[in-house]
């Protein structure tokens, strides 16, 4: 297991800018490392802030080569170039990685959550190329787990007792607003259905066509005048339209 790739707080800008993927780049790019000679599986984490390959490589030195090899075609320079500014981790390194990654403790803004959704787009995208497998697989729902639950079961961010509050606050106040209209004379008055009564509606302008009432045209309501239309619980009934 390894991670090679590049972050914004310690890669010159003009060479980071030439790095970055953007989400309708990355299944190419997973592709394109995964038929690489040294890497079975592959994903890619592309922020705004950093762009990282994760691989399982039984070769470690073969698989930086392939590395180098994208981001040297990716970027249009040479290694030489940006070879200082490329961090590697390998094994138990990476892995750490990986999770102080999801956490956002290597986030511009530590803590930060946004990166969980981006670590869990990355992976996603890995899975869906086809490109993912036991390894890289496990490591992926492990971070984004243990992530989960550092913030729901351990109350990593410190709003619980605000989160179980508004939900005291909601079950103290809450009310059925159709309850009490229902309950009330003067609201339910603004709620006042034709097809709950047998008073007419004057607005309501038909005309019968082949035995069956559709709504008049224009030109009918004007030849025409009104027409009422009786509506009741239990059935409709046109009077006064002409056939």
């Amino acid at each position: 297991m390894l991670v090679a790739g590049f972050k914004h707080r310690v890669t010159p800008l003009g060479i980071f800018e030439r790095m970055t993927l953007s989400a309708a780049e990355i299944p190419k790019a997973i592709r394109r490392l995964a038929s690489s000679a040294h890497m079975a599986e592959v994903a890619i984490l592309a922020t705004c802030n950093r762009t990282e390959v994760y691989a399982v490589s039984g070769n470690f030195h073969g698989a930086m080569s392939d590395i180098n090899r994208f981001f040297m075609e990716l970027s249009g320079r040479g290694q030489a170039e940006f070879a200082e500014h490329l961090f590697s981790a390998y094994n138990e390194i990476a892995v750490h990685h990986l999770f102080s990654v999801t956490a956002g403790l290597d986030s511009a803004v530590v803590g930060e959550t946004e990166i969980l959704g981006q670590v869990r787009m990355a992976f996603k995208a890995a899975e869906h190329g086809d490109v993912t497998g036991p390894h890289l697989s496990t490591l992926f729902r492990h971070a984004l787990t243990a992530e989960m639950r550092r913030i729901v079961m351990d109350d990593s961010f410190g709003i619980g007792d605000d989160l179980v509050e508004m939900i005291e606050h909601h079950v103290r106040t809450y009310a059925c607003e159709w309850a009490e209209t229902l309950a009330d004379p003067e609201r339910l008055e603004r709620f006042a259905s034709f097809v709950n009564t047998d008073e007419p509606d004057p607005a309501i302008v038909m005309v019968r066509e082949r035995d069956q009432p559709r709504p008049a045209t224009p030109a009918e309501r004007e030849a025409f005048g009104p027409v009422q239309v009786a509506l009741s619980v239990r059935h409709r009934s046109l009077t006064g339209a002409p056939r």
